[in-house]
């Protein structure tokens, strides 16, 4: 029930917003909207806040037994509920973009991306769900707010390898779940349902000054030894970048990559000995590279 909570509430608010969303009626014989569509609209806000509210407790909680034995924690399921709701089509697009508003801003985006993610990197469950509720939000916000969120999360990640090197003193490296974010951003084309936001697409409409560093945070993030937990974002957001990148910049990224992981692959640099996991991450790089080069044909 805790999980599907954040489900019925949103749902709730989306038939609301219906009514509060509703065009003023126009042509002779016209009656006023009612007096009840503004307060629908106030309870459709509640709910709304109340539904992001109660996933944000569960994420802050972590893990829990469901977890434990195996199964989606209930800050996953409750996400996946709540991308359930906006996904449901039931409601207008103008109900749906009016609550993917609300929610995205009770949820923290963009201003606090790496919130949602608390604990993916230290290895809580859950980045599947995580990912797909910021797709399904994404396609749903207007143009401005959506490609906010995008800035938001490329911005974040692209930090994360700052964050990967401060952190080995024992620092919180919670930020580093952010990389889970990156694939929704970049591959909106994955989104379950048509967008109405006119994203950018893929060849070159977009500004893709932050891919060489996104991708050594990326690299840097899956090679660092007390980042094991998150390696496997790190890995799905390098793929997500060479898969979505512009054919141009890939030849660039290719280079950078070639140019970060070479003298590791060939026995260290420097005469110094060789660290065996950084060579293992970047193995584990490159094979993701390879994978990505693939799925672009």
């Amino acid at each position: 029930l805790e999980a599907a909570l954040p489900k019925l509430l949103a749902s709730a608010a989306l038939s609301l917003a219906c009514r509060a969303t509703a065009a003023p009626p126009t042509g002779e014989g016209a009656k006023p909207l009612s007096p009840g569509q503004e307060e629908a609209g106030e309870t459709a806000g509640r709910l709304v806040e109340a539904a992001a509210r109660l996933v944000l407790e569960q994420v802050a909680r972590g893990d829990d037994a469901e977890a434990t034995a195996g199964g989606p924690s209930s800050a996953a399921a409750a996400q996946n509920t709540l991308a359930d709701a906006l996904e449901s089509g039931s409601s207008s697009l103008e109900a749906s973009s009016w609550v993917a508003t609300r929610l995205a801003a009770h949820l923290g985006l963009p201003a606090e991306t790496s919130r949602l993610c608390t604990g993916l990197g230290e290895g809580r469950r859950g980045a599947a769900e995580t990912r797909r509720l910021v797709t399904v939000l994404q396609a749903h916000l207007p143009v401005a707010e959506a490609s906010a969120l995008r800035r938001s999360v490329l911005a974040a990640a692209t930090a994360a390898a700052t964050t990967a090197s401060t952190a080995e003193g024992g620092a919180s490296v919670g930020d580093v779940g952010v990389l889970a974010l990156v694939p929704a951003v970049l591959l909106p084309s994955q989104a379950p349902l048509p967008r109405m936001n006119g994203a950018e697409s893929n060849d070159g409409g977009a500004d893709w000054s932050f891919a060489p560093k996104l991708l050594q945070s990326a690299c840097r993030c899956a090679s660092k030894e007390h980042l094991m937990a998150a390696e496997p974002l790190a890995l799905e957001a390098l793929e997500a970048l060479l898969v979505a990148s512009p054919q141009g910049e890939v030849e660039v990224l290719l280079r950078n990559f070639r140019d970060t992981f070479e003298p590791v692959l060939e026995g260290g640099s420097g005469g110094g000995a060789l660290d065996a996991h950084a060579a293992r991450g970047a193995a584990r790089c490159w094979a993701a590279a390879a994978g990505a080069l693939l799925r672009r044909g």
